[in-house]
This record gives structure tokens, sequence and C-alpha cells, in this order.
């Protein structure tokens, strides 16, 4: 496969994840930036944010932004390290919560196996490209 067929292919699948992900809501605000970094959060308890600048390919400045107003939402605690240089992000029981609200906001509508593999399939692989 050339470059050009696969810059295709990539075009198409990022066309087809939004579409997918715009399925949740009307307004598009469900799945926002602040909430992938919420549900980072729910997923894995407390990450630095050079895990979380890593994963959602965001600029340092962008996530401290919405990283304080995380932590206004009190969704969010920021923790300093030993050396007070580095900072951890931990959420909140409140946060849990928040997350699980609009977890359940969102309606899949299928319960097609094969749908439901194929998204596995796909997920196992992007997420273990290097």
């Amino acid at each position: 496969m050339n470059n050009l067929d696969f810059t295709k292919k990539l075009i198409r699948l990022r066309i087809a994840t939004r579409r997918i992900c715009s399925l949740e809501d009307k307004e598009k605000k469900l799945i926002s930036l602040k909430t992938k970094i919420l549900f980072l959060l729910y997923l894995y308890g407390e990450m630095t944010p050079n895990q979380i600048i890593d994963i959602l390919k965001i600029s340092k400045p962008n996530l401290t932004v919405l990283g304080h107003q995380l932590q206004e939402e009190k969704l969010i605690q920021k923790t300093s390290l030993a050396d007070k240089r580095n900072i951890i992000y931990k959420i909140t029981d409140e946060g849990k919560l928040n997350m699980e609200a609009k977890l359940d906001k969102i309606s899949v509508t299928t319960n097609d196996k094969k749908v439901l593999d194929a998204i596995d399939t796909v997920l196992d692989f992007l997420e273990n490209i290097q």
C-alpha cells in the first residue's frame, strides 16, 4: 500500500470515528476535550500531565487551562510530587459520578455481537500501535 492509499484510509477512519462519536449528543459537547481528560482519569485513577498530553496529543498550555477548569468544578485534584515541579492529576469522587452520568447519556443502538467484536478488534489494534 502506498502512502496516498494509507493517508486516504486514515482520513476515512477519522471521519468514521467522528461520525460515530457525534451520535451521543446533538450539541457534540458530551465527548469534549475536558470529558476525554476526565475519562482517562476515570480509567486510570491518576496520571501525570505528560501522560495525558501523550495520549490526547494536546498542548501543555491547553491541558493546564482545562485542568484548572476541572479542578474548579471539583472533578479532579492536582497533587504535587516530592520535588514540587511535577504534578499528578487525580479524579475525585464527584468526578467519577460526573463521568458515569455522561457515560449513561450515550445511547448505543446496537447489540450486534459482530459490530461490538469489530470495535474491540479495532480498539485493541489502535491502542497498541507504537
